[in-house]
């Protein structure tokens, strides 16, 4: 594998599925070094930090946002950090650990949700051809939008699959008032991609046509 601007870098990249465990890989010029943990993953990562200097850590999709913080920061001290959560961090941390989180060089963003027109732009450049489910033609895209909408896991994952997590997310519903008309703050912070898109800071919608649909059918 030939990555522009990482010769010579060392990655781990670990992230959490709430089906099948922590996948963890680690990308070096030798080839990637790949696990899939159910339990203890932490005994893992370390003892991959301790086998190889690690220049950048990118911790994703785990649900508590403040314990891989937390975790992240203290075992890759002297490497960059990154953590996708869907909490922001100043709402979970306290003013004491931020300033902590500071002098490491934390820094907060947001990442909003994908649109069609990055989907489009990215599958015109062939960034879905070669993946464990290729979208292979614009039907079959605009069909994983339909379900998927602004979460590129869900646009990603195959139809059955999407549609399975999403009608699961849904049955805990307990006001679909509310979910139809689209929570904001952190109310929603932990449907984040699932059953909402982020659009901008703290605005939240229905993450797709087809969980609108069935938010209004619930309804009636």
């Amino acid at each position: 594998m030939n990555v522009q601007g990482l010769s010579g870098k060392c990655i781990l990249w670990v992230h959490y599925n709430i089906s099948s465990g922590v996948h963890i890989v680690l990308w070096k010029d030798s080839g990637m070094h790949v696990g899939n943990f159910m339990e203890d993953y932490e005994a893992n990562i370390k003892s991959l930090k301790n086998a190889y200097k690690i220049d950048t850590a990118v911790f994703d999709g785990f649900p508590s946002g403040k314990n891989i913080v937390e975790f992240s920061f203290q075992q890759f001290q002297n490497s960059n950090v990154v953590v996708c959560a869907s909490h922001t961090v100043d709402r979970i941390f306290n003013s004491e650990s931020m300033v902590w989180l500071q002098s490491r060089g934390y820094i907060d963003c947001e990442v909003l949700s994908w649109s069609f027109a990055e989907y489009k732009a990215a599958f015109d450049e062939g960034v879905f051809a070669n993946i464990t489910n290729p979208i292979t033609s614009m039907v079959d895209l605009r069909e994983r939008d339909y379900y998927g909408g602004g979460s590129i896991r869900l646009v990603l994952s195959s139809i059955l699959d999407t549609k399975s997590i999403l009608e699961k997310a849904l049955n805990k519903c307990n006001n679909y008032k509310a979910y139809s008309e689209g929570l904001s703050g952190q109310a929603a912070a932990s449907t984040v991609n699932t059953l909402f898109q982020c659009l901008r800071k703290g605005t939240y919608v229905p993450v797709s046509q087809y969980v609108s649909r069935c938010l209004a059918f619930k309804l009636g």
